[in-house]
C-alpha cells in the first residue's frame, strides 16, 4: 500500500475495481518482489474512506524463515480514518492461525498469509487462493 501511496509502483500494475461491480473475478497476482510485470496489488474500495487489497508476497533474501512457507497471498484492510500509530493495515486471516517463530530473535507472530486453496471473507467479500506457483491466482467473489 505505501508502494502504491509513494508512486513506486506504477497504475498498469494495479487493479482496481468496485466491489459492487463484481459478482466473481479471478486475479492472477505477480509477487510485490518479481521484476515481471503483471497485476501485482488489487484494490476493492468498499467506501470513500476504506478498501480491500490484495497482494502476492514471496520470502526474499531479507526475510525471517519460519516453520511455514512465507510465500502467499496477503489480504487486508486499509482504513484512511486512522493514521500514523494506529491500525490504518489490518491483515485479514482464516481463524485458529498459530503463532511461528522465525529465525530473527522476534516475538511470536502469525502466519498473515493465505496459501492455496484458503479464504477469508470479509464484508460480504471473499478472497480464495486457488492455485500457487511462481504467481498466485485468486478468485474474488461477492454475493449480490
Amino acid at each position: 500500500w505505501l508502494r502504491f501511496l509513494s508512486g513506486w509502483m506504477s497504475n498498469d500494475k494495479i487493479f482496481c475495481q468496485e466491489i459492487s461491480k463484481i459478482n466473481k473475478t479471478e486475479i492472477t497476482l505477480v509477487p510485490l518482489s518479481s521484476l515481471e510485470n503483471g497485476i501485482k496489488m488489487s484494490i476493492f474500495p468498499l467506501a470513500n474512506d476504506k478498501a480491500l487489497i490484495v497482494e502476492s508476497r514471496r520470502a526474499t533474501k531479507f526475510s525471517c524463515k519460519n516453520s511455514i512457507s512465507s510465500d502467499g497471498v496477503l489480504v487486508y484492510l486499509y482504513d484512511a480514518k486512522l493514521s500514523h500509530g494506529e491500525e490504518f493495515l489490518k491483515p485479514i486471516y482464516p481463524n485458529g492461525r498459530s503463532t511461528l517463530r522465525g529465525s530473527c530473535s522476534n516475538l511470536p507472530y502469525l502466519d498473515f498469509l493465505l496459501h492455496e486453496s484458503e479464504k477469508v471473507t470479509v464484508e460480504g467479500i471473499t478472497v480464495e487462493v486457488v492455485a500457487h506457483g511462481n504467481y498466485d491466482k485468486v478468485v474474488i467473489s461477492r454475493k449480490p
